[in-house]
């Protein structure tokens, strides 16, 4: 399946800004997938592919929350403890965006810090004090 994915599929990696995303749009878009982390391009992203009736699916943060098994693929409206979620939301409120927006979150609450140091992401190498350890990642959801 991911084989027919890549062959159909044509990535366009650059960085967006304000003054280019609209060029993201100059050609025949079927599917959006944002991992964008600024929050700005991420909200002109969903408005514009609402807009022109494009599929989107954005990322939230997932800073400081460690299981996999917790990632979720729902509309921005069913979100929770999410801070990156909760700008959207009230962005597709205020704007009375209609439609799903989907997002891939995770509902876990956020780790508090420990020593001072922040838990790292379940998809990054961490490290213990017994050594480094890696998080298996095969329990993120697929579409």
């Amino acid at each position: 399946m991911f084989d027919a994915v890549r062959k159909a599929s044509h990535p366009i990696e650059w960085l967006a800004s304000q003054k280019n995303i609209e060029e993201l749009f100059s050609d025949n878009i079927d599917y959006v997938v944002d991992a964008c982390d600024t929050i700005t391009i991420k909200l002109e992203l969903i408005r514009i592919c609402k807009r022109k009736n494009i599929k989107l699916i954005s990322s939230m943060g997932t800073g400081n929350k460690m299981d996999p098994s917790r990632l979720k693929i729902v509309d921005i409206r069913n979100t929770s403890y999410d801070p990156i979620a909760k700008i959207t939301r009230k962005m597709v409120k205020d704007e009375r965006i209609k439609g799903k927006v989907y997002v891939v979150c995770s509902d876990e609450k956020p780790r508090v810090k420990i020593n001072k140091t922040i838990p790292s992401n379940s998809f990054v190498q961490a490290t213990s004090d017994n050594g480094t350890f890696f998080v298996s990642p095969s329990t993120i959801p697929t579409i």
